[in-house]
């Protein structure tokens, strides 16, 4: 018997609770005897719930291994529920228009003018984002425009840890423009986002792609305005880029280039309120832990097992049920009073709106 109650834990089955945002995980613990056992960054853990421990766990398993696995089941499912919760209160605050554009970066000029290949490079488009800590850049597709047969390898990194995020092949059919869905999405995780997406044009000829259209013209990415020549609109600056192979990917050894080397993006620009939930996280900790127990507890209520503690505690375990989901009501309406709302091209802080008697 362990000193939780749980008698009944199996350590080989300690991984990690994954929620669906990935910042709630080890936000509320699971206390067990093994020696791997991950910490609450909270200080929350099940067992500080009346009621609530591995082997009342245990006693409803169905479909998991253990009692551990349905506890972190159970956190899963409850902290998708606070999301949506927090999505559905926080619908006052967040701008209806979660979508702020949607643009494609690398237009192929109508005249197939041929760009000798550059060797030893990489070549592409460098994509920033500065002051807008709660934007994520969703990229659908990828477009490449050269007169050699694939594969090639598009590199998406992020210049501001040289790290390379993501590699995407696209099998090129010479002088024709092939185009590959991808579907990533890039945060900007309260900080610039700057990516360079790019490939090695070694021995690959390419046709002419400029960043802007400069075929039809139009308002965006002007030419000549001086300091305002790379804005792809108010949000994104974008630039034609290429680095030489070996060198760090980084933003200080890209160098200017006169095209893309025949590479496209077509990309959105969307408001992240998962980012907003992310940053104020530990507020949200004893609401998980309410919300959590109330998942089991309704686990429990729908149990088919024989055993003292499904057969004996339903009404029990049902009323308190309830009693959690109330505290969960409070925990929310609490984390959501003291959390900061920003005025932004996301989020709208609106004042309260407060009735006052005039006397007379």
């Amino acid at each position: 018997m362990d000193k939780n109650g749980g008698g009944f834990a199996r350590c080989r089955f300690l991984i990690k609770p994954k929620t669906m945002i990935d910042c709630f995980n080890n936000l509320v613990g699971i206390r067990t005897d093994c020696g791997d056992q991950v910490v609450s960054d909270s200080g929350y853990y099940l067992q500080d719930l009346p009621f609530i421990n591995l082997k009342v766990a245990d006693s409803i398993v169905t479909n998991q291994d253990s009692g551990y696995a349905l506890m972190q089941d159970k956190l899963n499912i409850a902290g998708n529920y606070l999301v949506s919760d927090v999505r559905t209160r926080m619908m006052p605050y967040f701008k209806n228009h979660s979508i702020i554009d949607n643009q494609i970066l690398g237009y192929h000029m109508d005249n197939m003018n041929l760009i000798p290949s550059e060797i030893g490079k990489l070549k592409g488009i460098q994509l920033k984002v500065i002051q807008y800590p709660f934007l994520s850049v969703y990229l659908s597709s990828i477009s490449l425009f050269v007169d050699t047969e694939g594969p090639f390898d598009v590199f998406i990194y992020d210049l501001t840890q040289s790290k390379l995020l993501d590699t995407i092949s696209i099998d090129a059919v010479p002088n024709e423009i092939t185009t590959v869905n991808i579907h990533k999405e890039y945060q900007t995780n309260g900080q610039a986002l700057n990516l360079f997406i790019c490939y090695d044009s070694t021995y690959t000829n390419s046709y002419q792609t400029t960043v802007f259209n400069q075929v039809y013209g139009g308002s965006r990415g002007c030419r000549g305005c001086g300091t305002r020549k790379n804005i792809a609109n108010e949000y994104v600056y974008a630039y034609a880029k290429e680095i030489p192979l070996e060198t760090q990917v980084i933003q200080n050894n890209l160098q200017q280039s006169g095209d893309t080397g025949g590479l496209s993006i077509t990309y959105s620009l969307s408001c992240s309120l998962e980012r907003w939930i992310c940053q104020n996280r530990n507020a949200f900790g004893f609401a998980l832990l309410q919300r959590a127990g109330v998942e089991i507890l309704r686990e429990l209520a729908m149990s088919n097992r024989i055993n003292s503690i499904v057969t004996l505690q339903k009404d029990a375990a049902a009323a308190l049920q309830v009693d959690l989901m109330n505290d969960y009501t409070v925990a929310m309406d609490n984390a959501l009073k003291n959390v900061n709302i920003p005025n932004d091209i996301c989020f709208s802080c609106r004042n309260r709106i407060t009735t006052t008697a005039i006397l007379t």
